[in-house]
């Protein structure tokens, strides 16, 4: 889950931490600091090892239910089936922010809100695939903030300052179903 120890993808600096109470959640705030391309990133993600069982995600999820606190920029949610570090591939949808405000986000399950990215550069852009992953074998979760969008083209100047502070509460994290036939209500 969540709770498990994380890791640092970046030269950025970052810090997770919970914060426990109704306001509260896991807080992640740091540094992005553009590297001489001028691209940065800072990231958070549980770790993958052997013994890692999926999260959830089943044929019958329709989406992810964030309930977040931002700094009115647009960040990024990271879902993979193994470890990044190891060239696995990284499925990420984006959120926007409002400064300060509690605010509800869901991520449809689908190829316009879900991106996948593989290890390793064409061109300097990042290889992308065309298809979803299985969702029933995706085993980490991650938050990611950077001067790229999910496709890899420089972010959105409306959603990103630049570099610089960044800070993100995430109070909830749900995965929506599809209620099946056996849990409707009988007519």
């Amino acid at each position: 889950g969540l709770n498990q120890v994380v890791k640092e993808e970046s030269r950025s600096e970052s810090s997770l931490s919970f914060i426990p109470g109704p306001e509260g959640g896991l807080y992640w705030a740091g540094d992005l600091v553009l590297n001489h391309f001028g691209d940065g990133r800072a990231s958070r993600r549980t770790v993958i090892d052997k013994s890692t069982p999926a999260l959830g995600f089943s044929d019958d999820t329709v989406a992810l239910r964030l309930e977040v606190t931002g700094d009115g920029q647009r960040y990024k949610i990271g879902l993979s089936e193994n470890d990044w570090s190891e060239g696995g591939q990284m499925w990420q949808a984006e959120f926007d922010t409002k400064p300060g405000e509690r605010t509800v986000v869901k991520l449809p399950m689908d190829k316009a809100t879900w991106h996948g990215t593989a290890k390793g550069q064409v061109s300097g852009k990042r290889l992308t695939m065309g298809h979803l992953p299985q969702w029933n074998r995706v085993k980490s979760i991650g938050l990611m903030f950077s001067s790229l969008d999910a496709r890899g083209n420089p972010a959105d100047p409306a959603h990103f300052r630049g570099p610089g502070t960044f800070q993100l509460t995430v109070h909830s994290m749900e995965i929506l179903n599809r209620e099946s036939k056996r849990d409707s209500p009988k007519a």
